[in-house]
This record gives structure tokens, C-alpha cells and sequence, in this order.
């Protein structure tokens, strides 16, 4: 093999690679700061039961484009409806999850990057920075409609945690088109009176002009989006967000902080029955039921003191109102804790966020216990299983922060040998292959991360090698300038070493 084969080879070794490689590979299994978690099982057993979920539920939802967009997958959402075979809302569901997931499914990122095609071939019909809320079966894009808040939001969200799992140097700048989205789209659509609203779609609409969905009300998100644009206007409408709980709880559900539906009026008030949806729209209803599991996200990643209080005031009647037993949880319930007659049965879209809200004080600490073996277990519909599966990777600490980045120059060294280290500059300008030699005592995946000189990662590669031995590693480094670097070698027993690197042109 020639030597230029062989810089060739390597750089195709490279981004092959690259599609599988992760910075934050599943399981994290975090320690949330003064959260808990189900204390009657190992980390290793939930680790597995998520696992196990992700795999009945990617098997049961996750779905190829019929070819109008080569290379797309989404979510299957809607089999029995004949206008729509997903929404907005699955689809930032699937990319979150992809994110987080990455590590246990190999072609995770191959899924996330066809969900943002899906994305791109059905943009909003009014803010084309954001994705229409409906896909049509035969997914014909002159069908598709304006959009839903939360899905955008979710997939923003999404768009910040890949830019962390496998960085913005491949195929799509993540944090580039997160950056749009957020600012050009999410903030486009809610300037007015610090709300979060229903869609691009209400300007002009005075009905709507106070309307707000509690299951947008996603603090963690725009706190994110904040760490990511330094924008004020994020932390405001986080406030706002906490504003808004606080006189629904004090003025309509004082004794159980239960959310409505939807939101309407100056002060804040539960919307009218019908207002939207169903008669039910001014009660903790089908919309409403992700709240509990939307601000506990809030305080595992950012300990706010507001999420936990309403946490604990839901709790405190919920575990008197089903006699300690989460069995007992009903789908929908009037703001006074009173369930709806006739819903003499139970929905993990309903069990599954307020099992989460346990996370928040250790005082739950049985609920949670026991809730935790009732929802692994459960399999029911796309909607109530994919709220499920994203309730427990929080539970089980595998949902980490978008802003969960350690430094490399302060992270320890464990014992990891390495060959002195050669640094090449290759003259032809297509080829810029730097090699890394290193001897590894582990069987087992290695992985390399390259820093620049601030702890920046600018590239990734996992390198899987089958015995102990000598060997060696190779990047393309087109995209880099000359300078320093430092670079992070991990094999599979954690062993680990950081190394300066100067890069030559």
C-alpha cells in the first residue's frame, strides 16, 4: 500500500468511526445533586431495564421515511389516524432520546441525523425555522402546517446535547442550526407578554394572546438555551414559567400544585373547558401530565428551588390520595385533586412524571421505590411509552445537562502508557493526517477526543481493537489550525491520559 493509501485508509477509518463515536456514551448513571434515586436496585439493574425499554420501544416506534426523504427516520406516533403518520412533538421526543442513548445503540447518531432531515423536508408553513407539527402519511410536504411549541423546543434541546455527545464538525453544524432554531424560531414565536405560546400561529389572534400549554413549560430548556446564546430573555421566561405555577397553585390548586391543560388570561387562569382540546382543557388533563416530569428536570440538572417545592405539594397529596400505592394513580384529575369519574384505569403518561417527581427529596424515597418497578414494566402506546422511557433515563441519572462539559486539563490521569508521542505534517494539503502511537494493556474500544488549547473538543474517535498490544491512531486534521492541542486516550477498564500535541502545517 502506498503511503498515500495508507493516509487515505486511515482518514476513512476515521469517519466511519466518527458516526459511532460519542462523548457521553450511555450509561452515564449520574448522581443528580440532592436528588435520589431507587434505592432497592443496583445502578446495573437500571441501567438494564432502561436498556430493555429502549429496545422494545425503538423496535415498536422508530420508523424509515417512505423515500421522500432519503436517509430520514421518525417516530411513529399516529398509526390510526389517516392525516398524520407523526407530529412535532414524537419527533423531539425521538432526537432527545437518541442523544442521551448514544453508546447503547451504535447507529444512534445515523437516527438523529435522519430525524433532522425529517426536520429540514417539513419546516413550519409560517416560521420556517421551525418544523410543521404534523407529518402526513404519505409524507407530501405541500400538507405540512404551521408548528407546536414543545416539539421545537425539544428538538433545539436535542440539537444542544448532540452538539455535546459527537460535536458540530460532521455532516450537520448542531449547534449552529440549535442556535437558529432557539433564536430565529422559539424566540420568534414567544416575545409576547413573556409567555411561552401555543405555536407560530397566534400572532394577529387576540384569543390567544395569554393561551399557554404547561406541558411547554420546560425551565430546563430555556436555561439551556440561555448557557448557549447568553440571551437574558431565556431567564426571564424561565421566571415567568415559575411566575405562572405559583398563582395557579395559590389562586386554583393550593393543595396540589396540579397544572391545567392549558393557561389563558392576565392574571393566570385554567382555560375554559373547550378552549382547545377538550372539555377538560382548565384540568391536569393529557397535556398536562408531563409537567411533574418537565420541572423535575429542572431540579435534577439545576437544583431550582421553585420546581422542588411544587414537586413536594404534588406529592404530598398524591401519595395521601392513592393510599402510598402508585398503582393507584388515575389518568386525569381536577385541579383539587378529585380524579374524573370513570377512569377506573392507569396510564404511565399520568404514573410515569410523577414517579420522576420523587427524584426531587429523599422524603419520597418509598414512592419512588415502588414506582420504579411498576413503570419499567408497563408497555402500552407510543405516547405514554415514550414519556416513560424519557422518565427513566432521568431516574436512573442517564440524562445529562447540555452543560455538563469538564474541563480536560482538570480532569485526573489514570495510568494509561503511551509510545512517544509523533506529530506529522503531511504536505499534501487532502491528506493532513496527524498519528497518535500509544501501547494498551485492555482489550476493548479506545477513544480519543482532541482538544484545543481552551479544553474545546474539535474532534472524536473511537477506535475498537481486539487485544492488548501497540498500536497507533490517525485523524484528519484538515479543519485544524496549527497550534497546541491536547488530546485524551480512554480504553475500555477507564484508564485514561491527557497529552499536549503541537499540530504542524
Amino acid at each position: 500500500m502506498t503511503s498515500f493509501n495508507k493516509q487515505l485508509f486511515y482518514i476513512l477509518i476515521f469517519m466511519v468511526s466518527l458516526a459511532l463515536a460519542q462523548n457521553k456514551p450511555f450509561p452515564q448513571a449520574l448522581n443528580y445533586a440532592n436528588c435520589i434515586k431507587p434505592n432497592t436496585v443496583s445502578q446495573t439493574e437500571m441501567n438494564q431495564s432502561v436498556a430493555d425499554f429502549y429496545a422494545y420501544w425503538k423496535a415498536a416506534y422508530l420508523r424509515p421515511s417512505n423515500g421522500q426523504t432519503p436517509g430520514g427516520w421518525y417516530i411513529y406516533s399516529h398509526p390510526d389516524d389517516p392525516d398524520k403518520k407523526t407530529v412535532s412533538e414524537a419527533h423531539g421526543y425521538g432526537m432527545i432520546i437518541m442523544a442521551l442513548i448514544a453508546g447503547l445503540d451504535d447507529s444512534a447518531h445515523i437516527y438523529f441525523d435522519g430525524m433532522f432531515k425529517m426536520y429540514n423536508d417539513h419546516r413550519s408553513t409560517i416560521d420556517n425555522d421551525l418544523m410543521s407539527w404534523i407529518i402526513s402519511p404519505d409524507e407530501d410536504p405541500a400538507k405540512d402546517e404551521d408548528n407546536a411549541t414543545d416539539g421545537d423546543m425539544d428538538m433545539a434541546y436535542a440539537l444542544l446535547l448532540a452538539d455535546k455527545q459527537w460535536g458540530s464538525a460532521g455532516s450537520y453544524n448542531y449547534l449552529a442550526e440549535a442556535l437558529r432554531i432557539i433564536t430565529n424560531g422559539v424566540k420568534d414565536s414567544n416575545t409576547n407578554n413573556s409567555r411561552l405560546m401555543l405555536g407560530d400561529w397566534w400572532p394577529g389572534e387576540s384569543k390567544w394572546e395569554w393561551a399557554t400549554r404547561s406541558s411547554d413549560w420546560m425551565p430546563d430548556h430555556l436555561r439551556a438555551y440561555y448557557n448557549a446564546t447568553k440571551d437574558s430573555f431565556w431567564l426571564a421566561l424561565s421566571d415567568s414559567v415559575y411566575g405562572i405555577i405559583s398563582d395557579i397553585t395559590m389562586n386554583y390548586a393550593p393543595s396540589t400544585a396540579l397544572m391545567p391543560d392549558f393557561v389563558d388570561k392576565q392574571p393566570p387562569q385554567p382555560a375554559p373547558p373547550n378552549f382547545l382540546e377538550s372539555q377538560y382543557d382548565g384540568q391536569y388533563n393529557w397535556n398536562a401530565c408531563r409537567f411533574p416530569w418537565r420541572i423535575a428536570v429542572d431540579y435534577a440538572h439545576y437544583n431550582t428551588p421553585q420546581a422542588k417545592t411544587a414537586e413536594n405539594t404534588i406529592l404530598a397529596w398524591l401519595k395521601t390520595s392513592t393510599d402510598n400505592n402508585p398503582q393507584n394513580i388515575k389518568p386525569v384529575y381536577m385541579l383539587n385533586g378529585d380524579p374524573i369519574p370513570g377512569r377506573d384505569y392507569t396510564s404511565n403518561a399520568f404514573t410515569a412524571p410523577f414517579i420522576t417527581a420523587c427524584i426531587t427529596d429523599a422524603a419520597h424515597q418509598d414512592y419512588l421505590n415502588d414506582g420504579w418497578a411498576l413503570i419499567k414494566d408497563i408497555r402500552e402506546s407510543y405516547y405514554e411509552d415514550t414519556i416513560n422511557l424519557l422518565c427513566m433515563l432521568l431516574i436512573s441519572g442517564n440524562w445529562w445537562s447540555p452543560e455538563e462539559v469538564t474541563s480536560i486539563l482538570s480532569e485526573p490521569q489514570k495510568n494509561l502508557p503511551l509510545m512517544p508521542l509523533l506529530t506529522q505534517n503531511v504536505p499534501n494539503p487532502f491528506n493532513p493526517v496527524t498519528i497518535i502511537r500509544y501501547n494498551v494493556s485492555s482489550t476493548g474500544m479506545v477513544n480519543l477526543i482532541v482538544f484545543d488549547s481552551i479544553g474545546r473538543r474539535v474532534a472524536t474517535l473511537v477506535n475498537k481493537k481486539q487485544a492488548a498490544g501497540s498500536y497507533r491512531v490517525s485523524f484528519d486534521a484538515s479543519h485544524l489550525s496549527s497550534g497546541v492541542y491536547f488530546y485524551r486516550l480512554t480504553t475500555g477498564n477507564r484508564n485514561s491520559v491527557t497529552k499536549k500535541m503541537i499540530l504542524l502545517r
